[in-house]
């Protein structure tokens, strides 16, 4: 058994098809005046009819590789005509359907509003284009793709009248020349049965950097599949979903979008009711994904130092960072591990080496823990007392194989493992969040330096519809009406963080002790004369939202040795002699092992790699393809962990120090993306010359690009 200590985080088709409308195609509809005579008939009816359509779904993804008798099949199936059937559904799925065509319609007048375009698969019955309508949606931004003419041309035809109806898979119609230019608000990729294959294409589809060039990208995008738990491939429900949302991901991120959250987490930010998510052996998934497209660094006053982004390349993907909210990391991560995984409400008091493994002692936390908020003690086995699934009652004991100590830069298990101290760095961080919707927010952030201080903003969280009906109203309020014909949907919240110089360490404690307030008006004190629209932030960020610390880092990890010696970490039970450091079972991971401050963004990032370097070698172990068993495996991690990590340490420390001097309002600090990078202090200086600043807001970009242009030519 592996036993992983934790932190407690902090709260908070043919590919020769043409594409073509078949608006005035006059063709008969599939749909059956018979209804089924029984629940039992209904069910049978359902199910063929998905495993037709999962056939259809397959032989199209195969088009390339088609035996002539799959041709023949395939073909036979589309003259037949699309297999959904509505009647077919029990009253129950039937209302889970609707459920999930009501979210698709909110999430897209949320995010959009009615005037913005969407995509979705659809049926001849036309249950999501109704839910679409019915929430204001025209026809004219409806957009459908079904590889069945029959079906195309029922959604043509009244009571539907769509104008963007595809005869074709959604992958190609999301490529054709007629759609890459719309930015589509939302997407329901409904119909495709249990595969993910389909899906993962349409999703990649959706987010081609054709359509980035396009600039056919929305400010926010609500993504839905659906997936049933037959597939003829075998693969879980689970695994399935898992994949999609990992393509998803890689997607999006490849397009400068964030991490999707998902609408489940918190439905009541986007005006929903909790909602189910499986039904009947079919599972629907909403997410929405919000981009970050670029940075600008300023000085205090406004004036530009730097610029990172695609602005001056024009290349999407170029110059562009993935950036994941912690809480939807940890969220990811946690989703994918078995139930009862994580014992909660513990923390380490002491561990002892014994023989083949060790013993670990943990007692109840300060706080009572969640699946929320993370931290605790992860891993199955014998415990002497305490509870899983809630804050424990009493003290526990764990037998374990090995230790791995992930609970975080104040980590108890390297307290006790090699007992060094954190290295203050003289810096302290503050965080935030704000609603502030200004154009050098949207979809993208700015880092301000003075010498002293750094701010830094990144796109946060998407606003649902309440917070959004919020900001329409305090709008109206300020302009006399004039905010509620504000853009459409693609709104964000903010977080910034402000670091700042601060020598001495006690000063930084206790400045942070004083809790949210205290640090908010401190940071108004040293921040709200910045250029616009940092003033504005700071007064509209809440201090329950406002935390902050002095930031520390750690001396590289001693190695392991073959010497002689006896491994720290507490005596060891009667008549059992302690290990020696060489063949010692407890290891770190993550912060606990290389500490590191935040300003080359790679903590997370080699916490990340450590985890897999470690599974890969002790797997390797286990099955006995390593040399030296269990003590060799760690001794190579912690070896190849620290050759990794410890050049990043050393490079965050030093931008800690740059960033908080003299040095960091040097525009050769930082370049210009995609300028070369013995052209950039030119531009620089011109644009300083022509007055190009902060303030030129939602207009800098083009007044910076038409400089470098105008001055190079």
């Amino acid at each position: 058994m592996l036993l992983l200590l934790l932190p407690r985080a902090p709260q908070a088709s043919p590919r020769n098809r043409c594409l073509v409308s078949t608006a005035g195609e006059n063709l008969p509809s599939p749909r059956s005046d018979r209804l089924p005579s029984s629940r039992g008939e209904r069910r049978r009816q359902r199910l063929a009819a998905e495993g037709r359509h999962r056939r259809v779904s397959w032989l199209l993804g195969q088009q390339g590789d088609l035996a002539p008798t799959e041709h023949a099949e395939l073909t036979g199936l589309l003259r037949r005509g699309d297999t959904y059937d509505a009647s077919s559904y029990s009253a129950s799925h039937a209302a889970f359907k609707a459920e999930q065509n009501a979210v698709f319609a909110s999430l897209a007048s949320s995010l959009g509003g009615a005037a913005s375009p969407v995509v979705y698969l659809d049926g001849p019955d036309g249950g999501s284009t109704s839910a679409l309508r019915a929430a204001g949606f025209a026809t004219d931004q409806l957009h459908v793709a079904n590889p069945h003419a029959s079906t195309c041309a029922a959604l043509s035809a009244p009571p539907h009248s769509l104008e963007h109806v595809a005869h074709a898979s959604a992958e190609e119609a999301l490529a054709s020349e007629q759609w890459r230019s719309r930015a589509f608000c939302a997407a329901y990729f409904d119909g495709c049965g249990g595969q993910a294959e389909p899906l993962i294409a349409m999703i990649r589809a959706l987010f081609h950097e054709r359509r980035a060039a396009a600039a056919a990208l929305a400010p926010a995008v609500a993504v839905g599949f659906t997936l049933t738990r037959a597939e003829p491939g075998g693969a879980s429900l689970g695994d399935r979903e898992v994949a999609v949302l990992r393509a998803l991901t890689a997607a999006a991120g490849a397009v400068g979008y964030s991490s999707p959250s998902h609408v489940a987490d918190d439905p009541g930010r986007w005006g929903l009711r909790p909602m189910g998510k499986e039904h009947e052996g079919t599972t629907t998934v909403w997410t929405v994904a919000c981009p970050s497209d670029w940075h600008w660094v300023f000085a205090a006053s406004g004036a530009i130092l730097g610029y990172f982004g695609i602005a001056f390349s024009g290349k999407p993907g170029e110059a562009r960072n993935f950036r994941v909210p912690r809480h939807e990391l940890r969220r990811m991560l946690y989703e994918q591990l078995a139930p009862g995984t994580v014992r909660w409400g513990l923390r380490l008091e002491s561990y002892v080496e014994v023989a083949g493994g060790v013993e670990v002692h943990l007692k109840p936390s300060l706080q009572r823990s969640s699946a929320g908020d993370g931290g605790g003690a992860a891993g199955g086995g014998t415990t002497g007392g305490g509870a899983a699934g809630g804050a424990a009652a009493s003290k526990a004991r764990l037998r374990c194989s090995v230790l791995v100590g992930a609970d975080g830069v104040r980590s108890a298990v390297r307290a006790q493992k090699f007992g060094d101290a954190l290295r203050y760095v003289g810096v302290v961080v503050v965080l935030g969040v704000c609603r502030t919707q200004h154009p050098l927010l949207r979809r993208g952030g700015f880092y301000t330096v003075d010498g002293t201080h750094r701010l830094f903003t990144m796109p946060y969280e998407p606003l649902g519809a309440a917070e959004e009906e919020e900001e329409a109203e305090a709008e109206a309020e300020e302009d006399g009406g004039a905010g509620r014909e504000r853009a459409a949907g693609g709104r964000h919240s903010t977080m910034w963080q402000l670091s700042l110089a601060m020598p001495d360490e006690a000063a930084a404690r206790a400045l942070c002790g004083g809790g949210g307030e205290a640090l908010l008006r401190e940071v108004v004190r040293r921040c709200s004369s910045w250029h616009a629209p940092v003033g504005e932030m700071l007064a509209e960020t809440a201090a329950g939202s406002v935390w902050g610390t002095p930031l520390c880092d750690r001396a590289p990890m001693p190695h392991r040795s073959k010497q002689a010696g006896r491994a720290r970490g507490g005596g060891a039970q009667a008549g059992e002699a302690q290990p020696s450091p060489w063949a010692s079972r407890v290891t770190l991971l993550g912060d606990a092992a290389h500490a590191m401050t935040p300003f080359k963004g790679q903590g997370a990032n080699q916490t990340l790699v450590d985890a897999a370097l470690l599974g890969n070698l002790l797997a390797a172990a286990l099955a006995g393809r390593g040399e030296g068993g269990t003590a060799s495996a760690l001794a190579r991690y912690e070896r190849e962990m620290c050759d990794k990590a410890e050049p990043k340490v050393a490079a965050s420390r030093r931008a800690a120090l740059l960033y908080h001097s003299a040095a960091a309002l040097e525009p050769g600090s930082y370049g210009v993306s995609g300028v070369p990078a013995e052209e950039a202090a030119a531009l620089l200086a011109e644009l300083s010359r022509r007055g190009v600043t902060a303030s030129d807001a939602g207009a800098l970009e083009a007044r910076a690009v038409a400089a470098w242009s105008e001055s190079s030519s």
